[in-house]
């Protein structure tokens, strides 16, 4: 165990060389210190939104769950809402305004962070919408492709964010060499772009 400092706060990161990725090697400290490094471009998308976490305690070829309800072993600092299920009992939702609380679930394997399309002060009224773009099997990229810009074109000038949730690679086999090179060279760019940039 070791313990992984944010803002004045000591966060202990159990079993830390567990891999979660294996293809790669991937560890759990490298889960940590990867969100926590790119926590300022994260949070702009998590701040005051509760979230659902996917866990993959035994790695992402072991399993993995979703857990919406903080449990009693999330440190007290960390910040919550108590949103009403249709029954009427309540629910604790993890709400992920800062790079502590990152580090806090990275340390339980949350490999994915599902956010809520409304924010904390307004549950009931989402301010975000999101358009999710499968290619039906067998088809390739290209076809997302063209389906976010047609939505980006039609949606009257309202603003539009590319997400990727890394379920299927953007690099797909009906790419050819020099599309594979020149995406690779534009995320290497893009990455490197963004590290000087305090977003």
């Amino acid at each position: 165990m070791y313990k992984y400092k944010a803002a004045n706060k000591n966060i202990e990161i159990s079993n830390p060389d567990k891999v979660l990725f294996p293809d790669i090697g991937f560890t759990k400290s490298d889960l940590v210190e990867y969100y926590t490094g790119i926590s300022a471009c994260m949070l702009r998308h998590l701040k005051q939104r509760p979230v659902n976490m996917k866990r993959a305690p035994d790695g992402t070829k072991g399993g993995s769950f979703y857990q919406q309800s903080a449990g009693n072993y999330f440190p007290s600092w960390v910040e919550t809402v108590e949103v009403a299920k249709s029954d009427g009992s309540l629910i604790t939702h993890v709400v992920c305004d800062d790079k502590k609380t990152l580090a806090v679930m990275a340390n339980l394997a949350c490999i994915t962070i599902h956010i809520w399309l409304s924010r904390t002060s307004s549950l009931e009224n989402p301010d975000k919408i999101i358009f999710d773009l499968d290619p039906p099997e067998g088809k390739g990229f290209r076809l997302v492709n063209f389906g976010a810009q047609k939505i980006r074109i039609d949606t009257y000038s309202l603003p539009c964010i590319l997400n990727r949730d890394g379920i299927r690679d953007i690099i797909q086999p009906d790419m050819d060499d020099e599309e594979k090179k020149l995406f690779m060279e534009s995320a290497y760019v893009l990455r490197k772009y963004l590290e000087k940039l305090d977003i």
